[in-house]
């Protein structure tokens, strides 16, 4: 039952990232303002930080019992992948808002660029995890 239970994280987790930073992110900046769109899609990358870190803490824990034992390698790509939007929710988000404020948008497109690449990471992150759970099974 534990064992479904992570596979149904996971998935959950990885579909939400994907979703998120592949179809609603974009579909937004398309269809709404940019302000309006950034500000909606701030609220979508909140959610899909602060869930991803619950997922992952929970992953990772059960890596450390029975039921997920075969994969307790992946316990440090499960950390990174749940710690990457983290960083950009809480350092890189806070920076992003006072240079948005400031007029300085040089340094808010290079915060949203290196956030961008943390979501990728965890995307990537993610997609890995996905692919040696599923092959191991």
């Amino acid at each position: 039952m534990l064992r479904q239970l992570a596979h149904v994280l996971l998935t959950l987790w990885a579909g939400g990232l994907w979703t998120t930073c592949g179809v609603v992110a974009p579909t937004l900046f398309a269809v709404l303002g940019q302000q309006t769109a950034g500000s909606v899609v701030g609220h979508f990358f909140g959610i899909a930080a602060w869930a991803g870190l619950l997922i992952g803490l929970v992953l990772f824990a059960l890596t450390r019992t029975p039921t997920w034992a075969a994969h307790r390698s992946l316990g440090p790509l499960i950390l990174v992948s749940a710690a990457a939007p983290m960083v950009s929710e809480l350092a890189l988000g806070p920076m992003m808002r006072q240079a948005r404020m400031a007029g300085d948008l040089q340094t808010f497109a290079i915060l949203h660029s290196i956030g961008g690449l943390l979501f990728l990471a965890a995307c990537v992150g993610t997609l890995v995890l996905v692919w040696k759970v599923n092959r191991a099974a």
